[in-house]
């Protein structure tokens, strides 16, 4: 069990953890130092145990040292215990958590590494300057758990995934909140397509402003008529268009994995 494995004391030599923002993963590119093991290389936050640290304990540390970020036992939904990257006679502890964008975009650096960026799953899992054994583990994670698009869940799902698991939810429940959800990001989406929009227009005729004085000339507001004609009858359907696709994309990505999730955790609990 997840839970038995967070706070469990026994012997391992360190514990990493893959973060998963919205479809991506968090990665820290590694000092360029002949004296440290894959320097330059792609890596996870995590590191070394300290003392009889619990896994969680360890991690929880490590990414608050290297990232500033606090997490919660909530955040993690996989665990696995290997081979010590170091030590293959000893054992390490390899989790998968959840990071909100909020989360990312509050990140102060630590002094560790060179850098930090989110990358795909599929660049993560190709690339050759991603540490190898991770690249294993995590891919461990993504044929047990993902069919289909990669995407994580929110703190939205997190509550829904401990009310099935307590028996609180039925499954007709979990569809309804599932839609809500999706209803919710419909909406997300929309106001950011608007707000570019909106965004675009203005840029688009302010030069035509300043340069006819307010349109005081009959020429500019012609000018400016044709100009807004053209944006109306070109741009706004193209971008229409491909806003839609998205969004109808992005709902079928959306449902198929959200559908395998909850049906997942609804088997668990009747395992259980």
């Amino acid at each position: 069990m997840l839970e038995d494995c967070l706070e469990a004391r026994f012997e391992f030599t360190g514990c990493k953890i893959a973060l998963i923002c919205e479809g991506q993963i968090l990665t820290i590119l590694r000092d360029d130092k002949e004296t440290i093991p894959y320097p330059n290389m792609w890596d996870l936050p995590g590191g070394g145990r300290e003392g009889n640290e619990t896994p969680f304990e360890c991690v929880a540390r490590e990414v608050y040292e290297e990232l500033n970020i606090q997490l919660s036992k909530d955040d993690v939904i996989w665990s696995g215990i290997y081979p010590s990257m170091l030590d293959g006679n000893k054992k390490s502890v390899f989790l998968v958590g959840q990071l909100t964008q909020e989360q990312f975009e509050s990140i102060v650096f630590g002094d560790e590494g060179h850098s930090y960026k989110l990358v795909s799953l599929e660049e993560f899992l190709t690339s050759d300057r991603v540490i190898p054994q991770l690249q294993e583990r995590v891919r461990d994670y993504v044929e047990e758990n993902i069919d289909g698009p990669v995407l994580t869940t929110t703190s939205l799902d997190k509550d829904v995934k401990r009310k099935l698991e307590n028996g609180q939810y039925s499954r007709e429940e979990a569809t309804a909140i599932y839609k809500d959800f999706l209803r919710m990001r419909e909406r997300k989406e929309e106001a950011f397509f608007i707000a570019k929009l909106i965004v675009i227009f203005m840029i688009f005729f302010f030069p035509f402003m300043v340069a006819g004085g307010n349109f005081r000339r009959l020429d500019d507001v012609v000018l400016a008529l044709v100009f807004l004609v053209l944006f109306v009858v070109l741009f706004i359907p193209t971008y229409l268009l491909v806003y839609y696709h998205k969004i109808g994309r992005y709902k079928r990505q959306l449902h198929k994995a959200m559908k395998k999730y909850y049906v997942d955790v609804l088997k668990e609990c009747k395992e259980d």
